[in-house]
Formats: structure tokens, sequence, C-alpha cells
């Protein structure tokens, strides 16, 4: 069974900036390059990744490890703010690129992020 056929949810593919932050305020900029209703996927240097999650971290249970991301996404005619604390579920290397995919699990929203990232959601998965 393909990685495809597991998913409960479609991927939306986009490139956007965004912000990733851990519990000890350390931020570092990162592209979100896919989300779901249930989490995402952001893509950023190694020594992000690394100021991140240091190496020590990596593992631990991945249940410790969570970061707020933050970020923006088309609305209509404007941009929405999305800002959610998320656990970190995995980590790997894109070896073509020489960066760090770090997946992400949606746990809390923050107002109205979790509506604004569904309507963005429900848009783009529309037949055009």
């Amino acid at each position: 069974m393909s990685d495809l056929d597991k998913r409960a949810y479609p991927r939306v593919h986009l490139t956007r900036p965004m912000v990733l932050e851990d519990g000890h305020g350390t931020r570092v900029k990162a592209t979100l390059r896919d989300t779901t209703p249930r989490g995402l996927k952001a893509v950023c240097d190694r020594k992000s990744a690394q100021a991140l999650i240091p190496r020590e971290k990596r593992g631990q249970d991945r249940q410790t490890l969570r970061l707020t991301a933050r970020f923006k996404l088309p609305n209509g005619a404007d941009l929405a703010r999305i800002e959610v604390e998320c656990r970190v579920a995995h980590l790997s290397i894109i070896p073509d690129e020489g960066l760090v995919a770090i997946g992400l699990s949606f746990l809390s929203f923050k107002g109205e992020s979790g509506k604004a990232l569904r309507r963005f959601l429900v848009e783009s998965l529309e037949p055009a």
C-alpha cells in the first residue's frame, strides 16, 4: 500500500513562507510545502532544523517535541494568518535540495486559525 493510499485526507501543495518557534523562543524561517486538515510539511535548512530540534532530542518521544507554526494562507482577496501549536511527527532530509522536511501534526489553533485553514483547504480541493 502506498503512502497516498494510507492518507485520510489529500495534501494541498503550496509554497508559502512561514516561521517555526520552539518553546524556548527560538524562531526560524521555513517554507510551508503542503498541508492537510491534520498537519503540514515545513522545509528549512539544516542549521535551522538543528536550532529547533537539537540532535540529542531527535531520539526522544516525539510527543514531547512541540513547535508553533505561523504562516498566511490565501483567503479570498486577503491573507488569513494561521497560528497553530504542533507536535513533530517526523524529520527527513531532502537529498537533492539539502534541506530538512519537518512533518508537523496539529494540536491546537489560535483564534480563528483552524476555521481559516479549513476554508483554504475546501477552496483548494474544489473542482474549478
